[in-house]
């Protein structure tokens, strides 16, 4: 069982730019940061342009398979 929180910056066109890892196993840290990478977001818009933006994201495990996923505000 483990818990693993990450960063994530998303680029203005929804792509994960990059992920970094706050706290969690590192077992458990590579395989959130692997699915992170794939993930595409919506872009996010200001003002009605699409910006860079940095989001946290909060995996829970239980064995080898994640249980949950939050977006926590830090």
């Amino acid at each position: 069982n483990g818990k693993v929180v990450l960063t994530a910056v998303v680029a203005a066109d929804g792509r994960v730019r990059t992920v970094n890892v706050i706290s969690g196993s590192k077992i458990f840290a590579s395989a959130a940061r692997r699915a992170v990478r794939e993930w595409r977001y919506l872009p996010y818009e200001l003002h009605g342009t699409a910006i860079e933006f940095q989001t946290t994201i909060a995996f829970n495990f239980r064995g080898n398979e994640v249980i949950s996923i939050s977006f926590p505000q830090l």
